[in-house]
């Protein structure tokens, strides 16, 4: 735990001493998707984006309309855990996949950074060879929703990995957005715009049922 402690705050210090630069290039280039509008550019190719709405109606977000619901058997085949996310969309490659799964640990909004951290020591301790990218928290309608971005290898290509978390209804809502690691400049910023596209519910209920 003390290693990787000692991971994260020197990315925390690298991030900051980099605050700079990063501001410069981001006033040339676009960080993230804005996907509060009907049409998005993806690679050169206009997308329409839609609505969904997941957990009971505990959240919305936007996402390309090009996305649809992973099909059961192809889910078994992707992701053979039974632990495999409730929901998870993809796209007609079926290597960008968007993924939500409601736990059952309890989790506040104040709780949302340390499970980031821990989920990251879990990691490390599986794949110590990880290329951790960026961690993060963002605060979407006054809550908080934390992340990290990871390089994960894979026997055809690495995979590009945007995992974040949230509260919902006092659980762990822990999503995870992936791609090819070549693809990484094309779908990082409609990965982040997602997650700013987030509206929560005004008195989440219960239940745990992501529909």
């Amino acid at each position: 735990m003390e290693f990787l402690d000692e991971k994260i705050l020197a990315l925390r210090n690298e991030m900051r001493e980099q605050e700079r630069h990063e501001e410069a290039i981001q006033a040339e280039a676009v960080s993230e998707v804005d996907l509060t509008q009907d049409l998005i550019v993806i690679n050169n190719k206009a997308v329409k984006v839609k609505t969904v709405t997941l957990l009971n109606g505990n959240i919305t977000l936007r996402m390309p309309a090009l996305f649809f619901e992973m099909p059961k058997e192809l889910a078994a085949l992707k992701y053979p855990s039974e632990q495999r996310p409730n929901i998870i969309f993809t796209d007609e490659s079926t290597t960008v996949n968007l993924a939500f799964s409601l736990t059952t640990m309890e989790l506040t909004d104040d709780e949302v950074e340390q499970f980031r951290d821990e989920m990251m020591e879990g990691m490390e301790q599986m794949q110590p060879n990880l290329q951790w990218l960026d961690i993060g928290i963002r605060s979407v309608q006054d809550k908080l929703i934390s992340y990290f971005m990871v390089i994960t290898p894979a026997i055809d290509s690495d995979m590009y990995n945007l995992m974040f978390f949230c509260s919902i209804s006092n659980y762990a809502l822990i999503s995870t957005f992936n791609c090819l690691e070549e693809d990484l400049d094309i779908w990082k910023p409609v990965a982040l715009g997602i997650i700013d596209s987030i509206q929560f519910a005004q008195g989440q209920d219960g239940g745990g049922i992501v529909r």
